[in-house]
Parts: C-alpha cells; sequence; structure tokens
C-alpha cells in the first residue's frame, strides 16, 4: 500500500517536473487553496550568502497584480515589499522602522512685518526632511495621503513683540478643524526682541485633507516677523 501511494505521488510529480494538479494541503483535511498549510510553519531558505524571500501574489480582476514579499537579509534585517517598495524594516534588535509613514520638518523662510487685522501664512519653506513627499514648500501646506491621527508641532519665534498689540493668534489650520494659541501683546509690559509661541496636537484628518500654520496681528504697530528658527512638524501615529 506505501509503495502505490508512492508511485502515485511520483506520477503526479515526477523529479524531472515536480508539478501537482489542483490542491496540495499539510495538516489539511480538504485543501481549501493551491497550497492550504492548517498548522506548522513554512520555511523557505538559501545559501547563507544569498537573501531568502517568501512571495505571494493578489490578482484582482481588471487589475495588475499586487506583490507581497518578505524578503531576510543577511545583514539580520526582514523587510516587507508591497508592489517592489520598500515599506516596512524589522532590524536585528527588533526595531520597526516604516520608510514610507508620513513624516515632515519644515523650518521658515525670509518674511515681511506682520500686517495688522488679517491672517499671514507662515513660510515654511525650508525643508529639513519630508519622508513621504506629503509637505508643499511653495504652499506651506501638508496633505495626509492616508486618513488617521496625525501628530502636529508648531513653534513660532516672534521677533519684535509689540506689546502694544491687542493680541497675537497662532493658528494650525486643516481641513476639519482649527486649533488656535492666543497671546495678548500686554502680556510684556514693553516690546520684546524674541519670544517663541507653541501649538501641538494630536489631529484627525482625512485621506487628501491639508494642515498649514497661520499667524494674525489684532491692532498695535506693524512690526512683529518671525525667525527662521520657526518649525512645523508632523507625522502619521495611527
Amino acid at each position: 500500500m506505501t509503495k502505490a501511494r508512492d508511485l502515485s505521488l511520483a506520477a503526479k510529480a515526477p523529479i524531472a517536473s515536480p508539478s501537482f494538479t489542483g490542491n496540495v494541503g499539510v495538516g489539511a483535511g480538504t485543501a481549501l487553496s493551491p497550497l492550504d498549510v492548517k498548522s506548522g510553519f513554512i520555511t523557505v531558505s538559501k545559501d547563507a550568502a544569498t537573501a531568502g524571500r517568501i512571495g505571494a501574489s493578489e490578482y484582482i480582476t481588471g487589475s495588475t497584480a499586487n506583490d507581497l514579499i518578505v524578503q531576510a537579509t543577511g545583514s539580520g534585517v526582514t523587510k516587507l515589499y508591497q508592489s517592489g517598495v520598500n515599506s516596512l524594516n524589522i532590524d536585528a534588535a527588533g526595531i520597526v522602522t516604516k520608510p514610507l509613514q508620513p513624516a515632515f520638518q519644515a523650518n521658515a523662510g525670509g518674511n515681511s512685518a506682520l500686517p495688522l487685522a488679517t491672517y499671514t501664512l507662515v513660510n515654511y519653506n525650508a525643508e529639513i526632511f519630508d519622508q513621504n513627499s506629503d509637505f508643499n514648500t511653495t504652499t506651506q501646506t501638508f496633505t495626509a495621503p492616508v486618513t488617521g491621527k496625525y501628530q502636529f508641532n508648531v513653534q513660532i519665534l516672534w521677533v519684535n513683540w509689540d506689546s502694544g498689540a491687542n493680541y497675537y493668534y497662532l493658528q494650525l489650520s486643516t481641513s476639519n478643524r482649527t486649533y488656535y494659541e492666543l497671546y495678548n501683546g500686554a502680556e510684556r509690559s514693553s516690546d520684546v526682541s524674541y519670544c517663541y509661541g507653541h501649538i501641538h496636537v494630536l489631529a484627525d484628518m482625512d485621506a487628501g485633507d491639508v494642515a498649514n500654520v497661520k499667524i494674525y496681528q489684532n491692532q498695535g504697530t506693524s512690526q512683529t516677523t518671525y525667525d527662521g528658527q520657526s518649525v512645523f512638524t508632523g507625522h502619521l501615529v495611527c
């Protein structure tokens, strides 16, 4: 009986051409897919000098294949590729990095004295980094590539603060809502050369929503500007 079964298997998968027809099950009474493993592990190994790879493809009617490949490199880093693009890395210490995770930092460029009683877009035009190319230095605007919760941090270094201003607004504006910090010019007894303003918020954004920073001075003298140490950062949290 054992010999007959072996011959039957050999007929389906001859040594010269190891090919099976139908579904193959491992630990499965009935295989539900071309390779159906109900328990245990699948191990793919290659020689030590070459990276091991496990590959899978999903075909959707009317579209091209979306390949998902897990690659173990010789340096101890495991990489995940989606459609040929490296989207996740796990190093030998278990540290996970995501090369395409939205994250940016921009510093402010040149500016003129703030006009009175009007919102002025802060000129964040000097990119330090922009991991997924979601921040536009021409429009000073971040555009969310996916729906999620985003952490934003705004720092303004005011220059020539006017103690005669009725108030200053520092504003983080997003498509869903606006976040403010309000400063009274008279909170300082006289004009000061430098002082800081900040906003830190976890904001909900939909794919395609935008975020930028504006400032507003009500009354007083048009003399206030902001320094290049003014920083705008953001990243996708979840």
